[in-house]
């Protein structure tokens, strides 16, 4: 196995593949030991979690009641916070995000897709009428998502139709949940999530508009966690258990392939 002289020693071949050998079973024993300990033992410890306002209220935080029954020794620990924060730098474990997903080097496991559709009170379309075309929108009170300046509504039908509406937005907020509530209370056509306009639709407080236009492209529900996250058991069992919740939600539903000609209409 070891190549001798007076002055040196070295590996022969035969030597150098044994010890890579080694090395390998080595690492084959370590990570059964640590899969037969995580099977073995139970989950504890602080589970940091980062999770934007509107999801994080509506379809996490009312979760996590079940997660603690079944790990009741993780503890976990719930940032609201629509701003993008690096997890490594804020010290958390996991982060449920919405949109398109940030270049960041960070892990990611898909939970769904959003749809949106327009959507706005019975008593507000008796005022202001019922739009038939997507261009009649701009003759109505919007309540967009995001700031007091005029942004880009890009919707699409069931025929695979295409358009871009230039909208000036009447009421804006960074946060999804405001705007359904200025829906309700008939201030506008919101252009809003499904999951979280449904009851409202269901119970007649919101109708939608323009019922064969919807938000051309679905947005991405996802977490994101640092590679070596899903050593830490909580962390895996927390991702299984996301997967679970938001598989019971229908209206994440997968990403559609849309090609279509783009319209721009603008005031």
């Amino acid at each position: 196995m070891l190549n001798r002289t007076t002055r040196r020693i070295s590996t022969t071949h035969a030597g150098r593949e044994l010890y890579d050998r080694c090395i390998q079973a080595e690492a084959i024993v370590e990570d059964a030991e640590r899969v037969v300990k995580d099977l073995r033992d139970e989950p504890v410890g602080v589970l940091k979690i980062l999770a934007p306002y509107t999801l994080g209220l509506t379809v996490l935080e009312p979760a996590l009641i079940e997660f603690r029954r079944r790990y009741p020794q993780v503890r976990l620990e719930l940032t609201l916070d629509n701003q993008p924060l690096d997890l490594i730098e804020h010290g958390f474990d996991i982060a449920l995000h919405r949109g398109k997903l940030p270049d960041s080097g960070y892990m990611t496991r898909t939970l769904g897709q959003s749809r949106s559709l327009l959507v706005a009170s019975p008593s507000y379309l008796d005022r202001a009428g019922r739009p038939e075309l997507p261009e009649h929108l701009l003759q109505h009170s919007l309540l967009v998502l995001g700031r007091a300046q005029p942004t880009t509504w890009r919707l699409q039908n069931t025929s695979g139709s295409s358009v871009q509406i230039i909208v000036h937005p009447d009421i804006a907020s960074n946060e999804s949940m405001a705007l359904v509530r200025q829906a309700v209370g008939s201030a506008g056509i919101a252009l809003a999530a499904v999951q979280l306009v449904r009851r409202h639709i269901e119970r007649g407080e919101l109708e939608v508009v323009l019922p064969d236009w919807q938000r051309a492209t679905d947005t991405e529900v996802a977490l994101l966690f640092p590679s070596q996250a899903t050593l830490d058991r909580k962390v895996r069992l927390f991702i299984d258990y996301c997967v679970e919740i938001f598989a019971q939600f229908p209206d994440l539903a997968p990403d559609k392939i849309r090609r279509a000609a783009v319209v721009p209409i603008g005031r």
